[in-house]
């Protein structure tokens, strides 16, 4: 019996004469698969959110008036954060 995983493969990936071997290696093969494509898309999509999430940061560091904005306040109550954005670039544009 081998305990080293490279001689464990080794063993596994031997010819099979035995067709209910080679369908039971087959269907393990699948499980393998199914796992690594979940794995792969659950990667793709932290990449994604990561991507959006540095696009978002830079958006809102380029433009001044973003920066002005409560985010916490603009998911709990948009429309009170649309009052208090008009109010600040209003008092911004006023000549003093």
């Amino acid at each position: 019996m081998a305990t080293n995983p490279a001689e464990m493969f080794q063993q596994w990936m031997q010819t099979a004469t035995d067709p209910a071997q080679i369908e039971q290696r087959i269907k393990e093969l699948q499980i393998i698969r199914f796992w690594l494509e979940q794995n792969m898309s659950m990667v793709d999509s932290s990449i994604t959110a990561l991507d959006l999430q540095a696009k978002s940061i830079k958006l809102v560091n380029e433009n001044p008036l973003l920066k002005m904005m409560d985010p916490m306040q603009a998911v709990m109550n948009p429309m009170q954060m649309w009052f208090d954005m008009t109010k600040k670039m209003t008092d911004a544009m006023q000549v003093k």
